[in-house]
């Protein structure tokens, strides 16, 4: 994720005492290609928030008042209450030079996160110990303004997955054969219980690559996770690592070999909403799966951030 102190967004700078003297309320700022939602107008260095739009992808949101004075990077939860609507996210850190390692969650513009943001007073959060609150005061007029000027709504009747434009007849035949993230639920046939189910693959077939799934709306909900690579010639549940690697790093889960008795074939794993992948999927641009050694499975994790934000808010309850 982008460190908020990245940002350019060419604000006339005044100082802290300036900006106290007027009441704080949330304005837009847009500098040539960026457009940001601010909760401050003028503030100089005093920014608390920071919505950034990401073209096409859902938009950034960084809680700079929220920072850990840490030079180590952050991962855990956060707690976001509005209008006494509570939201419980996965957050991220970014470094920002003074101001330490900024809480940063993605957000999309179908989120229910931002109707109460628009409906509440202030915002209260809560991140690794910190526990602030900021005024929403304007809020709801910048967003407007935020969310007719940023391109993050997509039509997606009209789009690939890899975000090119489809004319004409036979987009529909396009579309149905391009792979991306899935998101569904279902009862379950024996107990009636909500399913929540993701995926990565082509819809309506067998061509799957991924799956997650949990049972919906439980806090506390564990989440079983099969990934369709190679484990090799090894007998049904024999233990083995589900690798997880991207430019940057390696991640391992342990698991057991699924050969494709109950399932499909692989390797499964059953892991928290918590859970490092999550993120993994969320900011890398190609996440490769494998079995312990074995070969490689290519996972673009092309606009996935938006599907598992709202998969593991089924899986928590929320």
């Amino acid at each position: 994720m982008l460190a908020a102190t990245q940002f350019s967004f060419g604000i006339a700078a005044s100082s802290i005492a300036n900006a106290a003297e007027r009441q704080r309320q949330w304005s837009l700022a847009r500098d040539n290609q960026i457009v940001a939602l601010l909760d401050c107008e003028d503030c100089g260095d005093d920014v608390g928030a920071v919505l950034l739009c990401q073209d096409r992808e859902p938009a950034l949101l960084s809680l700079l008042w929220a920072a850990v004075d840490s030079e180590e990077p952050l991962t855990g939860p956060l707690r976001l209450e509005a209008g006494g609507q509570v939201f419980e996210r996965f957050a991220e850190t970014a470094y920002a030079g003074q101001i330490g390692q900024i809480p940063q969650i993605p957000l999309g513009p179908d989120d229910p996160l931002l109707p109460a943001l628009k409906a509440a007073n202030d915002l209260t959060i809560t991140f690794a110990g910190i526990k602030i609150t900021m005024s929403l005061r304007g809020f709801t007029a910048s967003f407007d303004e935020f969310d007719r000027v940023c391109p993050w709504r997509r039509d997606l009747a009209s789009t690939t997955e890899d975000g090119s434009h489809v004319d004409g007849q036979g987009a529909a035949d396009v579309l149905d054969s391009a792979p991306r993230w899935m998101l569904t639920e279902y009862s379950d046939a024996v107990t009636g219980a909500a399913i929540a189910s993701l995926s990565f693959g082509i819809p309506q077939t067998d061509a799957i690559a991924f799956t997650a799934t949990c049972a919906a709306r439980q806090p506390g909900a564990r989440i079983d996770v099969l990934a369709l690579v190679d484990p090799g010639d090894r007998p049904e549940a024999d233990a083995i690592d589900l690798v997880v690697g991207t430019a940057d790093f390696e991640l391992r889960i342990a698991g057991e070999v699924s050969t494709g008795l109950t399932t499909y074939p692989g390797v499964r794993a059953a892991i928290t909403p918590q859970h490092p992948l999550w993120s993994t999927l969320q900011v890398a641009e190609t996440v490769t799966l494998s079995a312990d050694d074995g070969p490689g499975l290519d996972l673009p994790a092309l606009r996935s951030s938006v599907q598992i934000e709202r998969f593991l808010r089924a899986c928590s309850g929320f």
